[in-house]
């Protein structure tokens, strides 16, 4: 997380002496009194709100009525909620308002360097839900000489390969030799955002949805597919528009590369995502989260909550029911690891009878589905993210050992929308991909 960043936590309630306490708003409040906020200017700043547990909220400019305005945040299990506000010049203001259900948040934020009583920063610190886990630290010995299975079961994240990768397996070692926090599941089933299989746009390479680098090979090539990277922040947003940008890893789903059998294909995914949401001409608000996803049988999930800049790691892979990597399991498992925060979160779905090819692996940069996604898909605006880097990009073929993106994949994906080229992707061998964005449609 950039230096500039600050992590600001700030409860509403229905009167003073519950926001200080941190209460949520009784379920009986219809609107709580406005709080203001000062935001310092041209930093991304987190915001930090308590609403209901588990409350699916939109946040739109006060006024405002148009949907396709609003921004629809989740709160987790003890209904904390986060989105990040930007503002381009000093002394600007916008009044916001958060609707969660029948309570509504209004908000007033003002950029400025200098809080005030009546404009104060918010607290910087949000609780680690409960239910969360805190692995001790491995010692080097252990940390070396434990299986993959074992490492698996007892929460940590996959070891690489030290001599293939690393730099990876550095930053591997010096995570798992502190404690890490292993975040409890939170599923949310979102119906405001899909991502979909690659569809081609009409010219060999490019395609409508998708940018970035995928193997190909016949089925049950591919059964574990990682990548790490920082979490892209948003330069600037478009004015009235909510733009999208999805950047994940993957096994199947490009409906193009499927070999011949099942009529469908399965698209197990994670990764993070990153909206903004023009909110005036100097505001936007923006939210980041991780989210896992299996298409078609599962809607997306939010993991949890990041930061611009974060330093992540994503694995997904197919397992049995004990999470080890198994071609013929029946699950999907997902690892997101936000190194910066010291966190972790790790779930498994299951297939549901979707049968799993293991033909393609990828590591893409998506414009999201906004709506009609099964029948006639709506993509959003790519959002602006400039320039993204994967690092340390591999695959585990179900015979032989992990490769790295460089020898494995063998075909590049551009994102067009007619003439207009959205987001190029440029391999660096062995194991990085740089991604570059070209237009918001």
């Amino acid at each position: 997380m950039s230096k500039y960043q600050m992590i600001y936590n700030a409860p509403i309630a229905a009167c003073a002496a519950i926001l200080m306490s941190g209460l949520a708003v009784p379920a009986s409040a219809q609107t709580a009194p406005e709080q203001g906020f000062t935001i310092a200017p041209n930093v991304e700043t987190p915001i930090m709100l308590q609403t209901q547990p588990d409350a699916a909220c939109d946040l739109h400019v006060a006024g405002v009525t148009d949907p396709t305005q609003n921004m629809r945040l989740y709160a987790n299990q003890e209904g904390y909620v986060r989105f990040h506000v930007r503002s381009k010049q000093d002394a600007e203001e916008v009044r916001v308002h958060l609707d969660c259900g029948g309570a509504v948040y209004p908000l007033l934020l003002r950029a400025g360097s200098a809080p005030t009583a009546a404009m104060p920063m918010p607290q910087t610190v949000m609780p680690v839900p409960r239910g969360s886990q805190v692995l001790p630290a491995l010692t080097e010995q252990d940390a070396k000489l434990l299986s993959d299975d074992d490492l698996i079961a007892r929460g940590y994240p996959l070891r690489p390969d030290a001599e293939a990768s690393p730099g990876k397996f550095a930053n591997w070692l010096d995570l798992v030799s502190r404690p890490l926090t292993v975040l409890p599941p939170h599923t949310v089933t979102r119906s405001d955002v899909t991502h979909l299989p690659g569809v081609e746009a009409g010219t060999t390479g490019n395609y409508a949805n998708w940018s970035g680098l995928e193997a190909r090979g016949p089925r049950r090539s591919f059964m574990a597919v990682t990548a790490d990277w920082n979490v892209p922040a948003i330069a600037f947003g478009e004015n009235g528009v909510w733009t999208y940008s999805a950047f994940w890893v993957g096994l199947d789903g490009d409906l193009n590369a499927l070999p011949a059998g099942p009529a469908a294909s399965d698209l197990v995914q994670a990764g993070t995502e990153q909206d903004v949401l023009q909110l005036s001409g100097t505001f936007a608000a923006a939210n980041y989260y991780a989210w896992t996803e299996i298409v078609p049988n599962q809607p997306e999930q939010t993991v949890f909550n990041l930061n611009p800049g974060d330093s992540v790691e994503v694995e997904v892979w197919i397992g049995d029911a004990s999470g080890a990597i198994d071609q013929n399991g029946a699950y999907g498992h997902f690892r997101i690891t936000d190194y910066t925060q010291g966190q972790t979160s790790i779930s498994k779905t299951p297939l549901n009878g979707t049968p799993f090819v293991g033909s393609e692996a990828e590591w893409i940069m998506e414009r999201t589905c906004i709506s009609k996604c099964l029948t006639a898909p709506v993509y959003g605006d790519l959002s602006a993210y400039l320039i993204a880097t994967m690092q340390n990009a591999a695959v585990l073929p179900t015979t032989g050992s992990w490769k790295t993106s460089g020898k494995a994949s063998n075909v590049q994906i551009e994102m067009v929308n007619g003439k207009d080229r959205l987001s190029s992707v440029i391999p660096a061998p062995p194991s990085s991909v740089l991604f570059q964005w070209g237009n918001f449609h």
